[in-house]
């Protein structure tokens, strides 16, 4: 987006920039495998959805993984759909050979704490009607 938000950081492209460039720089190589993506159209210039993913990192001597979802907002600018605002969100992120539940689903200190499959509404619903 043209007018793409980074909150306190400012607004524009070259904010983004200098906002992502140290947040890359923490893997050498990153591969994103998309396992499903969900487009909802709102209105002729926009729309939302969720991208799942899984993800493996090269972070110094540890190979991240990580299963993503990201929940987007798009909005079509001169005839080009662009993202318009992206939620992380994920289920863990640990090293290759780790086993999730052995570090709490988490031991990348670059990922925030799991909030999937909590996060869900109909998670939650159908585990209360157990």
């Amino acid at each position: 987006m043209p007018d793409v938000s980074c909150g306190r950081a400012g607004v524009g492209h070259a904010v983004l920039r200098e906002f992502i460039t140290p947040q890359l720089r923490w893997f050498r190589r990153s591969i994103h495998q998309i396992c499903g993506h969900r487009i909802e159209l709102i209105d002729a210039d926009r729309a939302r959805g969720e991208v799942y993913c899984r993800a493996e990192h090269e972070v110094d001597e540890r190979w991240i993984v990580m299963a993503i979802c990201y929940s987007d907002s798009y909005r079509k600018v001169e005839g080009e759909w662009l993202f318009e605002r992206r939620r992380e969100r994920h289920w863990y992120a640990v090293d290759q050979l780790e086993r999730p539940q052995d570090v709490s689903f988490g031991s990348w200190e670059h990922a925030p704490a799991p909030a999937l499959p909590d996060a869900f509404p109909t998670w939650s619903d159908f585990w209360k009607a157990s």
